[in-house]
């Protein structure tokens, strides 16, 4: 793990060189005369604007927002994000009729508030904002999209949602689902909040968990991976908007537009309805056993199960898409107190009853 840490690490010393240089004059000033004014010309001309806003920055938000974001092993969300989104807009830049207008192009803190007047003083015709994962447990990993709930920005951001998770997943990760999540005052995620009072369709990428070993591919060839990610993200917009690449020869022209699911809501606020285990059969040393799980609201997506009676669980697995019950073995010596765990896709988890082998 040292050695790979050590690779990522040097990675992303290359890459903080890059970002001094390369992007510095991509930020559009605030209400500035020229940003008016490029924002009528792209209008005019039918060229789609499209702000790309790498998650966190700085060294402090000194708001209550997270400047650095999710960190594990040392390596720190905000810089992830930057990579990616340089990466992002050398991609979706080989198209013909966009153009990209970025948050921030170095280690520097912008509001949340202040991201998104970017994006409306370019005229930006759609927000993307990169992120990355982690959780308490350690025990999550996968990418998921989040969307505003409020129409029309609700379908039209599942669109393009749609096209990432579509990207994202043909790079081997597991998709955690396209969702919405609702606060107080509206939107919990403030940027999608922010996005919709400026009229912009958003949303906002989780790629992947920095601190799960299912994710683990990130330090294996951070630098190919970070190119991968930039590109299926500039791919996922291209294809919303129909784009070609005289450059390349790549053309989605025509490409058509993902329809919201009938039913489908994206939210969901309580943990599975119910989930137990029960024992098939035992030899002494591998038992089988079988778990069922209920969620009405949303799809289960990871199971696990503990030895200990539920102090420590076993790393999660993919739970069998669409399926009420799944069958899995496990070795262990008589007398061991197994326990279940379901996770729903909006990471809320029910623990069964024990049983005892």
């Amino acid at each position: 793990m040292k050695r790979k840490k050590k690779s990522l690490l040097a990675v992303i010393a290359v890459f903080a060189l890059i970002a001094t240089t390369v992007l510095s004059s991509t930020v559009d000033g605030l209400g500035t005369a020229e940003a008016r004014s490029r924002r009528r010309s792209s209008k005019k001309s039918g060229v789609v604007t499209v702000a790309i806003d790498p998650g966190h920055g700085g060294i402090t938000a000194g708001t209550g927002e997270s400047a650095t974001g999710c960190v594990y092993n040392g390596i720190q969300e905000k810089d992830m994000t930057l990579y990616v989104a340089m990466a992002m807009k050398s991609y979706l830049e080989q198209f013909d009729g966009v153009r990209v207008v970025m948050t921030r192009t170095t280690d520097t803190y912008v509001s949340l508030a202040d991201r998104v007047k970017i994006a409306k003083n370019a005229g930006a015709d759609f927000f993307y904002c990169i992120h990355f994962n982690a959780s308490a447990s350690h025990m999550l990993y996968g990418s998921e999209q989040w969307i505003p709930y409020e129409e029309p920005y609700f379908s039209k951001s599942y669109a393009m949602a749609s096209n990432v998770r579509d990207e994202l997943a043909a790079l081997g990760l597991y998709q955690k689902g396209i969702k919405t999540k609702i606060g107080n005052n509206g939107d919990y995620y403030g940027i999608l909040r922010h996005s919709v009072a400026a009229g912009i369709p958003s949303v906002l990428v989780e790629h992947s968990y920095l601190d799960n070993a299912g994710d683990s591919f990130i330090y294996s060839d951070p630098a190919t991976y970070i190119q991968l990610l930039g590109k299926a993200d500039a791919y996922a917009v291209a294809k919303y908007y129909g784009l070609s690449s005289k450059a390349t020869g790549v053309s989605f022209a025509g490409y058509p537009k993902a329809a919201v699911p009938a039913g489908y809501t994206g939210w969901d606020a309580t943990a599975p309805d119910y989930v137990a285990i029960s024992e098939n059969s035992f030899d002494g040393s591998t038992a089988t056993v079988t778990m069922t799980a209920v969620d009405l609201q949303s799809p289960i997506i990871f199971y696990g199960y503990s030895l200990d009676g539920g102090a420590t669980f076993q790393p999660y697995q993919i739970w069998p898409q669409g399926a009420g019950n799944v069958t899995f073995n496990i070795t262990a010596p008589a007398g061991t107190t197994v326990v279940g765990i379901a996770v729903d896709e909006y990471d809320h988890a029910t623990v069964s009853a024990p049983i005892t082998l």
